[in-house]
């Protein structure tokens, strides 16, 4: 009644609004526009209810209606850990926007704490780069303060901190380029541990190498050369598929970066091998398919927990740290 009431009223109110020469077209076109956007919404609410009160998932791969309960289609072996269940966390997922790809939200990540770093303290000859006092702050890997103080942080901030605008231009554009293939070939948890996992070991192999020469890193290099090492591996191992056919093409790649590393004495070429042999290990160890099991599929699940949690900490660490 409620809802005839509050149409008959704006009915007449187009109506008047026409008489006045103020709707263009009369009042039809206006009636007709907000009909089907009521239809719309109408329906859009139909959906969102029938996500919250359906007992069945959708498998992604051969179609097949599977209980909700499920996490392994019964039908193909599928894993369904990427729909959505039924109830409140669907119909959130319907009305909340996406942050995207891993991919994406890495870049993104990147790209603002660089920006917050050169906000908060700039570079004295720059503006458009942060401090290295603020890098060092935030974490930045310093053979000192990881071995002798046990801030374990600095082999997992510094993949996030860049100490220049073309340092952190070139790798965002490379994880741009190499980041969604490896993502679509692995999934978004394989790729979050990939990349963070990978990152880490890097930084572990450039402090070692501090130990023999003295110096401090920070950078996302480590972890795309780990994103290469698997590729490249998971390539060559892949019988057929994209990731078999840019295989050849990323081998370059490292190659002709590798040796341009080893020219420039700025450049920690310790991260970059420690990457690429982690990303390669990683290649070996887990291929390119997921696997179908449950057991190993909750388990990439807290990994890529862990893998999203552990920079939080190590951030909130830094930051909470007397000042180095």
């Amino acid at each position: 009644m409620l809802k005839k009431f509050l149409q008959d009223t704006l009915d007449l109110l187009l109506d008047l609004l026409a008489a006045l020469g103020l709707l263009r077209g009369g009042s039809a076109w206006y009636k007709a526009r907000l009909a089907r956007r009521l239809e719309n919404s109408g329906r859009r609410a139909e959906n969102l209810r029938r996500a919250a009160s359906t007992q069945h998932r959708m498998c992604p791969s051969c179609r097949s209606l599977v209980a909700a309960r499920e996490s392994i289609c019964p039908t193909c072996g599928a894993s369904l850990r990427s729909v959505p269940r039924p109830g409140v966390g669907r119909v959130l997922r319907s009305v909340v926007p996406s942050f995207g790809s891993v991919s994406t939200t890495l870049l993104g990540l990147i790209a603002a704490i660089y920006l917050a770093g050169a906000l908060v303290s700039p570079a004295p000859d720059s503006m458009l780069a942060p401090s290295g006092e603020i890098l060092n702050r935030l974490g930045a890997m310093h053979p000192y303060w990881l071995i002798y103080q046990g801030q374990w942080w600095r082999v997992v901030n510094p993949i996030f901190l860049h100490g220049g605008l073309l340092h952190v231009g070139f790798n965002c554009y490379v994880l741009s380029a190499i980041g969604p293939l490896i993502e679509a070939a692995t999934g978004r948890r394989r790729f979050l541990v990939l990349f963070v996992g990978t990152g880490i070991v890097s930084f572990v192999f450039s402090a070692a190498w501090a130990l023999v020469v003295r110096h401090w890193s920070l950078g996302a290099s480590g972890a795309l050369f780990g994103l290469i090492g698997y590729g490249i591996v998971a390539g060559f191992r892949s019988p057929g598929g994209f990731l078999r056919q840019v295989a050849p093409r990323l081998a370059m790649w490292a190659l002709i970066n590798f040796l341009l590393g080893l020219g420039l004495g700025f450049v920690d070429n310790a991260a970059h091998l420690g990457g690429l042999l982690a990303g390669a290990a990683a290649g070996l160890v887990i291929g390119g398919e997921p696997s179908a099991s449950p057991g190993v599929d909750r388990l990439w699940t807290l990994a890529a927990w862990a893998a999203g949690i552990l920079p939080v900490v190590g951030f909130a660490l830094a930051l909470l740290a007397a000042p180095a």
